[in-house]
């Protein structure tokens, strides 16, 4: 079988690759491929690979050790196409380590990828809420504020704090200035909902949110370690959910299954888990 490992598509390839993912999502509900994959189909070179066979895809990012992949499979025989691009994959990540996520329970590459020998190494919760009712009351601490995302002032010092709050996580904390740049420049970017909370002029934590559809996103929130157990999460995180009620009738999450903390607030915040993805560790 033919594998072709490329650093850009042309259209027409990103064209096929996103009939793929289409048509896995049809069949299982969730898109195979996360935002930054899709971001890569169309962004050219830089810390990221694309391979394509027969009925499979998978994009790589090589931007940290392990390599960390998606794969889409379509609704062709997976097996026509899954195996070698795993072979493939393994050849090209020797000695930097792999990983491959999966999204959704019904993901039809999860069951294959443990028979190949990848174990789960990290779980994913997608949780939702319904914005129709009342939310809860949540005042922010004494000598803290909440105000809107300035555009060319306030990048360089997010970026500073997201990498901090996320040092743990290298997909989030490693973002750079043009990571930033390119969701910045999505139709869906809008600065009125990218809220950042402050105490005396210094950030102290975000509450970003993303409208691309009918269900509203949480899509980074952080509260930076010297700010922690003073109270200002829930009320932050009831800014984001005020915002996106503007916008939508319901408020979707991820966040990672072992952060205890955050999942119990979100559930405080009337959030309940509705799906998983998982991390697939190469042994």
């Amino acid at each position: 079988m033919s594998i072709l490992v490329k650093e850009s598509l042309t259209p027409a390839e990103v064209a096929t690759i996103q009939a793929l993912a289409r048509s896995e999502e049809d069949a299982t509900g969730r898109s195979p491929l996360n935002e930054e994959t899709r971001l890569h189909l169309t962004a050219g070179a830089g810390d990221f690979l694309h391979l394509l066979a027969d009925y499979a895809y998978a994009g790589v990012s090589t931007a940290a050790d392990p390599w960390v992949a998606e794969i889409a499979v379509g609704t062709g025989p997976a097996a026509a196409g899954f195996g070698p691009i795993i072979d493939r994959l393994r050849v090209l990540a020797r000695g930097h380590g792999l990983a491959v996520w999966t999204h959704g329970r019904d993901s039809p590459t999860a069951e294959a990828l443990g028979a190949l020998g990848f174990r789960p190494a990290r779980r994913l919760l997608t949780m939702e809420r319904d914005l129709a009712g009342g939310l809860p009351d949540a005042q922010l601490p004494e000598g803290y504020g909440v105000r809107p995302f300035v555009v060319h002032r306030d990048e360089a010092a997010w970026l500073a704090a997201n990498a901090e709050a996320f040092a743990r996580l290298p997909d989030q904390g490693n973002w750079t200035a043009a990571d930033l740049a390119a969701r910045m420049a999505e139709p869906w970017f809008d600065p009125a909902g990218f809220l950042l909370a402050e105490q005396a002029g210094q950030l102290a934590g975000f509450c970003w949110t993303k409208v691309d559809g009918p269900v509203g996103e949480i899509y980074v929130m952080a509260v930076l370690p010297a700010h922690q157990g003073r109270g200002l999460a829930m009320p932050l995180l009831m800014s984001g959910l005020t915002n996106l009620r503007q916008h939508t009738a319901v408020a979707e999450l991820f966040v990672d299954a072992d952060n205890g903390p955050a999942v119990r607030l979100y559930g405080r915040a009337g959030f309940r888990t509705t799906d998983l993805d998982v991390l697939h560790l190469d042994t």
